[in-house]
């Protein structure tokens, strides 16, 4: 949607059309699809200006809280990512085009041991590629900021055949402390109450508080453990 509605229209012969806001608006009488116009638009400079800024400004807003689907959105190449220099947020699922993003966070998780507490695999660039490659069940997200992959998500166990899909996120170190972790999670949350899950079960190590307290934050119980970790799950609003 691009904030405008094309409507029938009675042209005057010989008529130029013409593709600009202001004579669309003069032309057809567009009205904005958040807020429509009044019926009775005058045709002195100072309407036609106040018409012409509000379908500009429509479009912009329209253009800032378009839905963007979990498993239908496209994320940019990494060739256009390369020439993106806005602070844009998104989360989308892994594809082969991340690929080369992907493996740049895998190094800086590596670098900075965090590793040691979240290793549901090897980080390295060649299970970067096998994941940003992968077709099955389980979902595999990326969140990008601006031109750089920030952080990276998982819910898996469903090809396992398993009803209660394991969350895992790790968020780049260079990226912590803009409560990134924790809309990474709501995403997830979100995604897999779409799937039909009823709960989501994760594992944190006893000493990781603030992983610890991140996840009691948003309602998960811990109530077993498996080894050095804590078993926490969450039931999922309907």
């Amino acid at each position: 949607m691009r904030g405008e509605v094309d409507v029938p229209c009675r042209l005057r012969p010989f008529a130029r059309r013409s593709s600009s806001p202001y004579t669309r608006i003069k032309r057809q009488g567009v009205p904005s699809p958040l807020t429509p116009l009044p019926k009775e638009r005058g045709t002195g400079p100072v309407n036609r200006f106040r018409a012409v800024t509000h379908l500009l400004i429509s479009q912009r807003f329209v253009r800032i809280i378009r839905f963007r689907s979990f498993e239908t959105f496209e994320p940019r190449s990494d060739a256009r990512m390369a020439g993106h220099n806005d602070t844009a947020l998104e989360i989308v699922r892994l594809r082969p085009m991340l690929t080369s993003g992907l493996a740049e966070l895998f190094a800086e998780i590596h670098a900075a041991g965090d590793d040691r507490k979240f290793h549901p695999h090897p980080f390295t660039a060649e299970e970067a590629a096998r994941l940003c490659n992968y077709e099955g069940a389980d979902i595999y997200a990326a969140m990008v900021v601006g031109d750089r992959v920030a952080g990276y998500g998982m819910l898996r166990g469903w090809e396992a055949g398993f009803a209660i899909p394991s969350l895992g996120i790790a968020i780049s170190p260079s990226f912590r402390g803009r409560s990134l972790g924790r809309l990474m999670m709501l995403h997830l949350h979100a995604a897999a109450a779409v799937r039909g899950a009823e709960k989501v079960r994760l594992k944190v190590y006893r000493d990781n508080e603030p992983a610890k307290k991140l996840y009691e934050s948003l309602g998960y119980v811990f109530e077993g453990e498996e080894g050095p970790q804590l078993v926490g799950h969450i039931r999922l609003a309907a």
